[in-house]
């Protein structure tokens, strides 16, 4: 027994520094949700997936306060340990599914609306929105049968009795996480998003499910095997929760920051800079896009609506008009699309 004596009090050290050390992760992580805030309210408006994202954010603050207080503070009073262990099974899932369904509506807000994908993504974060409200309430009826076992534990946090327990909330990770994957890798590659500006913040989407899902699952892991029930290994999982707390955060507003940091750097690169900030408007079912500003509806538009109705110059007679058109239309080389019915000025002719 007095040989475990020393392991434990190092342990207790490393998660005290460690706690210490992302303390300042934690403090740029909610700077970097406010800072989203204020430029998706002044510039494109405010969208789904920023309410996801500011509520992820309120959730980390108990969350963080809360994740390392137990090895921090051994010696406070056990009801205080039950209850912020419940306060930590819970919010770290929260955090979780909130951050990842801000990120699959960040990846959705480049589609236009009327885009299948567009509405395949609101779909399913709709039901990865479900599958979280089950995988909570299992939780609870868990962690609430199995009170009186890891009440007498330190630290005094349920961990599922099994792997059957496990199965459905980790299936739903894994899930999401693959569809994320998915979503980012179509989309980068689809004839539809040949524009730089939607590649950029598609390929910072897929970087930032890389960014969480590999932890997530491992932190996932080490909640019902058995070397996650020793010392280290519940050591290793709350700095692992940590963590992966700060890294959700990152993931769900990494668009958002990539999108304003090429912005800044490339802000004479005119073209670029009007892409990006049309690709990031709110969706509406009318379109939210313009052909000057987003290839994507530009090329739907030239083939739909070829010819431009322009005002008639009052100088020209519809005779004139007739033989003009007779004449320009000769030419094999005339781009239908760029044809217009009327309004061919006189200058223009004479010149």
């Amino acid at each position: 027994m007095t040989a475990s004596t020393p392991s434990v009090k190092n342990l207790l050290y490393i998660i005290k520094i460690w706690s210490v050390c992302l303390f300042i992760p934690e403090i740029l992580v909610w700077v970097v949700s406010i800072f989203r805030l204020i430029l998706r309210r002044r510039t494109s408006g405010l969208w789904w997936d920023d309410y996801f994202s500011l509520l992820a954010s309120v959730l980390a603050v108990p969350f963080f306060a809360m994740a390392s207080l137990p090895f921090l503070a051994p010696h406070i009073s056990r009801k205080m340990q039950v209850n912020i262990g419940w306060i930590v099974l819970l919010i770290d899932l929260m955090v979780l599914c909130t951050a990842r369904i801000s990120l699959a509506l960040s990846i959705a807000r480049i589609l236009p609306p009327t885009d299948r994908t567009f509405r395949v993504t609101v779909i399913f974060c709709w039901i990865y929105a479900f599958c979280c409200g089950i995988s909570i309430l299992q939780l609870v009826i868990i962690c609430e049968a199995t009170r009186k076992k890891w009440e007498n534990s330190s630290p005094r946090t349920c961990r599922l009795p099994n792997i059957g327990a496990a199965i459905f909330p980790y299936a739903a990770d894994v899930a999401s996480d693959l569809f994320l994957v998915g979503l980012a890798l179509r989309q980068f590659w689809n004839i539809k998003l040949r524009s730089k500006g939607a590649r950029i913040l598609v390929l910072t989407g897929f970087a930032a499910t890389l960014l969480v899902s590999p932890l997530a699952f491992v932190v996932g892991l080490m909640g019902f095997i058995p070397a996650g029930l020793t010392p280290v290994g519940i050591t290793a999982r709350a700095m692992s929760t940590h963590m992966l707390g700060i890294l959700a955060l990152v993931a769900c507003n990494a668009l958002v920051v990539m999108s304003y940091i090429y912005q800044r750097l490339h802000k004479h690169d005119d073209e670029l800079v009007s892409e990006l900030t049309a690709l990031s408007r709110v969706p509406t079912n009318t379109g939210r896009r313009t052909a000057s500003s987003d290839a994507d509806s530009f090329e739907l538009n030239a083939s739909s609506d070829p010819y431009v109705l322009t005002d008639i110059d009052s100088e020209w007679s519809t005779s004139q008009l007739r033989s003009d058109d007779s004449r320009k239309t000769d030419d094999s080389n005339v781009d239908p699309t760029r044809l217009t019915v009327l309004g061919i000025s006189k200058r223009e002719e004479k010149a």
